[in-house]
């Protein structure tokens, strides 16, 4: 059942599907439960903007065969689409990451060259005092391009695994901390 709308944006919780077939699109489509299908409305057959994607990995997000772009993700949403095209940031919350599932694309996930990764909470994992490494997102269609991890990431990297498919994020080196007396 969906929600309505949650600060401006749209929110589904619960099972079952919705179907989304407006132009209007929302500053976040957060899919937390079930599926919303978002289909081609108009005479040209257009999808509705939405600024980001999040969800958790109970929701799914279907772009009807369609490839897509976003400017953002938030969370662990699971998409299907042939290829999902982030433009410009990705927020990952450190405090998470040790439960964190991954975005999961059914399809190509690819980040373009202005995308870039915001971590928060970064001291969650940088007090740990050793490195860490985390599956963040997976792709049936392989992975292309990584985001950037600017100025605001300190140390943070990713990886692509052997096979293609699987993104990694590694913690900062944080090093040995010794106490003297």
């Amino acid at each position: 059942t969906p929600s309505g709308t949650w600060r401006g944006s749209v929110r589904k919780t619960g099972t079952g599907t919705l179907t989304y077939n407006t132009l209007v699109g929302a500053p976040l489509l957060d899919v937390r439960g079930g599926t919303v299908k978002v289909v081609p409305t108009g005479d040209e057959g257009s999808l509705p903007v939405f600024g980001s994607l999040g969800g958790t990995s109970g929701g799914t997000i279907d772009f009807d065969g369609r490839e897509y772009a976003v400017a953002g993700l938030e969370g662990s949403p699971n998409v299907v689409c042939p290829k999902l095209t982030v433009t410009s940031g990705w927020t990952l919350d450190a405090a998470s990451l040790d439960d964190f599932e991954g975005v999961s694309v059914d399809g190509v996930l690819e980040f373009s060259g202005d995308a870039v990764l915001t971590v928060l909470n970064k001291d969650a994992v940088e007090d740990a005092g050793r490195r860490r490494h985390y599956a963040v997102a997976t792709a049936t269609g392989g992975i292309l391009g990584l985001p950037d991890c600017g100025a605001n990431a300190h140390g943070w990297s990713f990886s692509v695994s052997e096979d293609g498919k699987s993104l990694m994020l590694h913690s900062p080196d944080v090093g040995l901390k010794f106490i003297l007396r």
